[in-house]
């Protein structure tokens, strides 16, 4: 990273952007957790955060001009749903499944992220 720490970044020139769409994540995240912890509902926390979390890369996909997030994104908001009938039915905590599903998620998008990376580019040294 610091010999890199100078050259040019996907955020050039979008650093307002990338602002913007964290700060909406932000008030998105907090204004749904609230609204679960006046319903009594706080073991959905993590489903919620996830399910922002998610839908967050649509507009990356833009800002860093890589359109697999929205693959990604797909894939994790489609999980996540899928798996809230299972989660309604339990008592448990919802970070029981959604936590293992996102990092599960991630580390395959970071894997095969990689991979092309490296097919295109060769290793960076």
């Amino acid at each position: 990273m610091w010999r890199n720490w100078d050259t040019a970044s996907a955020l050039d020139g979008r650093y307002w952007v990338f602002g913007i769409v964290l700060l909406a994540e932000a008030v998105l995240i907090g204004g749904g957790c609230l609204v679960l912890a006046r319903r009594r509902a706080t073991r959905w926390y993590r489903w919620w955060i996830g399910l922002c979390v998610a839908v967050h890369f649509v507009p990356l996909a833009w800002v860093f001009g890589d359109w697999s997030y929205l693959l990604l994104a797909a894939v994790q908001v489609v999980g996540l749903l899928a798996m809230r009938p299972g989660l309604a039915a339990s008592d448990y905590a919802t970070s029981r499944w959604t936590a293992p599903w996102s990092g599960a998620t991630f580390l395959a998008y970071a894997s095969l992220s990689g991979v092309v990376f490296l097919t295109g580019n060769g290793y960076p040294f």
